[in-house]
């Protein structure tokens, strides 16, 4: 038996197992991943202490080597850690709109009975886009042109970010569109006349 990996937890977390569940709880909320692939697998177990969370492999080394084996470990233990780091820090990004007219809002809206928040959006199109914000995401307006995205996991967020940066992806000649701040948009050279 060989230790793997061991994850520090930070003082403010909490982390509990139920069932095939690995609930972990920090004073910005709590997430709940579902880890019945990992723990089918008897050449691992966990063991969990007051500061880190242990895995161990039950085989000798070498069965690490194994092609299925191998990424699901490694794949786990990325997911986890940044599980942790969402909860004690927020994932976050933002998105600028560029272009003459264009802006976002949020507004809540009224359908089939219940209220859902929805990110409205005015990208040159002849109707107004609107779309649906999960319950796990957090949208900041933070003008008519710039939103924050929050949320607890990083995959949510980048996956919502997405979905509002495929509306209208900047234009090659003039950059108009919806991209990252970050984002370095490489501009075409008009034809020459």
């Amino acid at each position: 038996m060989e230790k793997i990996y061991t994850v520090e937890i930070p003082e403010n977390n909490r982390i509990l197992f139920y069932k095939s569940f690995l609930i972990v709880i920090s004073p910005l909320g709590f997430v709940a991943t579902n880890i019945s692939k990992f723990t089918s697998n008897k050449n691992y177990f966990f063991t969990l202490d007051k500061s880190s969370f242990n895995i161990f492999n039950q085989t000798i080394s070498t069965s690490l080597t194994k092609k299925d084996e191998f990424p699901m470990h490694i794949q786990y233990l990325r997911h986890f850690k940044k599980l942790l780091f969402g909860l004690n820090n927020f994932y976050t990004n933002k998105l600028v709109l560029k272009g003459t007219g264009f802006r976002l809002f949020t507004k809540y809206v009224e359908y089939n009975s219940a209220t859902n928040k929805v990110l409205v959006i005015k990208v040159g199109y002849g109707d107004d886009l609107c779309l649906d914000i999960p319950r796990n995401i957090l949208v900041n307006c933070l003008n008519q042109t710039v939103v924050e995205i929050v949320g607890l996991e990083k995959d949510h967020v980048n996956e919502y970010c997405k979905l509002i940066k495929n509306c209208r992806k900047p234009d090659p000649y003039k950059g108009k569109g919806i991209g990252l701040i970050t984002d370095v948009v490489i501009y075409k050279q008009r034809k020459k006349s």
